[in-house]
Parts: C-alpha cells; structure tokens; sequence
C-alpha cells in the first residue's frame, strides 16, 4: 500500500526498535488486508516521524480505496506492526479513506502467520472469514489469510522478497496491480 522515498535509516542508537517496514502497516481489503509487508528495518523513534512524513500509498491504490468506499465493502487493516507505528502511519496516509479498524499484534498478542489479527477482524465487522479476502505481498500473509479461512490474493506488485516467486505461495489469486484487486472482491 506504501512507497516511501527516505529508506535510509540507521540501525544505531540505545532507542532504537526493530519492526517490519512500514508498507506492512496499512493493508486494505474487503474485510480485513489489502497488503501486508515484512521486510524488517531497525529504526529509531526520531527517525520513524522522519521516515512517515515520506510514506505515500501505492499508485492505484486511492482508485482501489474509492471503489471499496462506493461499493460499501468494509475493509480495513491487520498489520504486524506495533500500534504506536501502525497509527501514525496509517492516519497520515489513509484516514482519508476511513478504514473500519486497524488491527495489531498489540490486540491479539501474537504476529502473522497467526490467524488471529484476520479473525479479530471479522468478529469486529461480524463478518465470516469465508466471505473474506486477504491480500499480501508475503507468504505469511497467505499463510495468514489461509489459516483464517479466507481467500487470499498475492500482491506481485509490492514489496515481495527479493528471489520468490509469489506463484509458489498458492494464493487463491494474484494481483498484478492494485487495480487488478478489484476483480477479486
């Protein structure tokens, strides 16, 4: 869902917390994720504030959000992120958009691959995991979204791992841009 133009941050500094990348914070989709991210990074809180002010979604990504908005198709975002990251971020960059929650491992105690931020996320909406779909750029995030019992599309335009090939992560679907997300949900 995120770009960012400033990636280079230092890995110094007695502050200093180890999280995903920030792509991984705002995962929009039909009722719970359209993207999740996992690169890890190490970063400073000094550094974060830097490092949200240049996150910018997707290109494609607003299009996606507006037709899910118009379509009354509750999404939002289940995130391996710790909150007090995953809240600035995803204000600054989607609260426009008004996702209905923001889900982290803060709620559930436990990160994906875990089920339980995506089953967190139904109860919350009082959907079924079967009348969802998880989106992710990670095989965790199929992982994830498999073991919830959702349909899970693989995001091949995001940042997937250097040297996999998202076709071995058996996603129901893959997406090839945001766009493309469309025809799934």
């Amino acid at each position: 869902v995120f770009t960012s133009s400033d990636f280079s941050f230092s890995d110094t500094g007695a502050a200093s917390t180890t999280v995903s990348t920030l792509e991984d914070i705002a995962s929009p989709v039909r009722f719970l994720a359209l993207l999740a991210f996992s690169r890890l990074i190490t970063m400073s809180p000094e550094k974060f504030s830097i490092f949200s002010k240049n996150t910018s979604i997707f290109e494609g990504i607003d299009l996606v959000l507006n037709s899910l908005n118009n379509r009354k198709v509750c999404w939002g975002i289940v995130t391996n992120k710790p909150r007090f990251f995953a809240e600035e971020i995803v204000e600054a960059t989607l609260g426009i958009y008004e996702p209905a929650f923001l889900i982290c491992p803060d709620d559930t105690g436990k990160r994906k691959p875990s089920p339980d931020g995506l089953k967190l996320a139904c109860k919350k909406t009082n959907t079924f995991p079967e009348d969802s779909i998880y989106i992710g750029d990670h095989s965790i995030d199929i992982i994830a979204g498999k073991a919830a019992g959702m349909k899970t599309v693989a995001a091949a335009y995001g940042y997937v791992p250097t040297g996999e090939n998202v076709k071995d992560w058996h996603a129901n679907f893959v997406a090839s841009s945001p766009e493309e997300i469309l025809n799934f949900i």
